[in-house]
């Protein structure tokens, strides 16, 4: 490709597009536009750390009826994708830092600990976006917890027949949810019950209480033993204590609280340093939020200090 000066700026421009592929692209959305007029109506995690593929896949994803949020990196994929609900993720799988698989298994990871999260939705699909197309790549990224995969370069055709699967998917779910009597996208579990009930079955109200203290004073303690690593953003010691604090709210059945502290690990584990800027002020409104429910749901009376104060 070569240009004759004197050379005018919208010239230039085209060439610049052409050279870097995004006028065929533009060419693809335009002329190559699926049969199907059925926008997806899909809200759509992009993560990709190219800003050609960036603006591509954007583009077509507009064109097919999508919201788009685009994280550049794993690190950011996982911090996005542990914080909003998504109806699916595009996933790059080799990035710089955090590639694709790991942030996916990140992500697996913080899923596991919650409790209503995606409650009528089921769990979040993962589409990986790969530069090969060799024959064992489908079987390292459903190794991997992802859901399938798309080729590079992928056409909108490709785009549009795998996210209609996945709104299948998503929609299906949802019915399932109906059909039984139960809300598609209920608001997140703050308490199973069951694990406080048994334990006032092995030690009568006196043991759910003292246990109950210990957890708020346990939580205090490890916020305090945290400061400085929330003071310095070191993440691999947030995660530590991210882990430490789930476990605690998932042997009592506070849902909400351990999957608070799930999505603090997760972010933590992929480098997220913003984590230390809301760790603190997020355990503890946590912490809040469980009591309130353990004391809504008759476990514990006004009466029954649990405060550990």
């Amino acid at each position: 490709r070569y240009l004759t000066k004197p050379i005018r700026k919208s010239q230039l421009f085209s060439a610049m597009r052409e050279v870097l592929g995004l006028a065929q692209a533009d060419a693809k959305c335009t002329d190559a536009a699926p049969a199907s007029t059925d926008a997806l109506d899909l809200t759509v995690l992009l993560v990709e750390d190219n800003p050609v593929n960036q603006d591509v896949a954007r583009a077509m994803l507009v064109r097919l009826g999508c919201r788009v949020q685009i994280a550049p990196g794993g690190r950011e994929g996982v911090a996005a994708a542990t914080s909003a609900p998504f109806d699916a993720v595009l996933m790059d799988c080799q990035m710089p830092g955090l590639d694709g698989f790991e942030a996916t298994r990140l992500i697996r990871e913080w899923e596991t600990g919650q409790s209503g999260w995606r409650e009528g939705r089921g769990r979040l699909p993962i589409v990986a976006l790969t530069a090969n197309a060799m024959q064992g790549d489908r079987e390292r990224c459903l190794a991997a917890g992802m859901d399938d995969y798309l080729a590079k370069p992928f056409d909108m055709k490709d785009l549009d027949a795998i996210l209609r699967r996945v709104r299948g998917e998503v929609e299906a779910v949802a019915a399932s949810r109906t059909d039984i009597g139960l809300p598609a996208v209920p608001e997140q579990q703050l308490l199973d019950a069951s694990r406080l009930e048994g334990l006032r079955e092995i030690g009568g109200q006196a043991l759910v209480v003292r246990t109950l203290r210990l957890f708020v004073e346990s939580t205090e303690d490890k916020l305090t033993e945290l400061a400085a690593s929330i003071a310095g953003a070191d993440c691999a010691s947030l995660a530590r204590g991210a882990h430490y604090l789930k476990g605690s709210g998932a042997n009592l059945g506070l849902s909400a609280f351990s999957a608070c502290a799930a999505g603090l690990e997760a972010r933590a584990k992929a480098g997220d340093a913003s984590v230390a800027d809301c760790f603190e002020a997020s355990v503890r409104a946590a912490m809040d939020d469980a009591l309130a429910a353990v004391t809504k749901a008759g476990i514990v009376d006004a009466t029954e200090t649990v405060s550990g104060t």
